[in-house]
């Protein structure tokens, strides 16, 4: 079974901006809409972000539609890619 982060970040994954300096994601659906997406409550996705966050894995505002990933490596180590 894959981790609530795992999933979150398989899902950033496909939403990456090509040739982005910062990497960055592009977040196209409401936080509700990608949380029912990735089968957990949106309070579960905002929380887990929040903890990457802290983690220094990406960075994000929840009112803008672009996710920095500030650790590449270790992103698609986490996605499993």
């Amino acid at each position: 079974m894959e981790s609530q982060l795992t999933r979150i970040c398989k899902f950033l994954a496909s939403r990456i901006v090509p040739g982005s300096e910062p990497l960055r994601a592009k977040r196209d659906i409401s936080y509700r809409d990608m949380a029912d997406l990735l089968g957990m409550h949106r309070i579960t996705l905002y929380k887990v972000m929040r903890q990457a966050q802290e983690r220094g894995l990406f960075s994000f505002d929840k009112n803008s539609d672009e996710i920095f990933i500030l650790k590449p490596d270790e992103f698609y180590k986490e996605a499993h890619l």
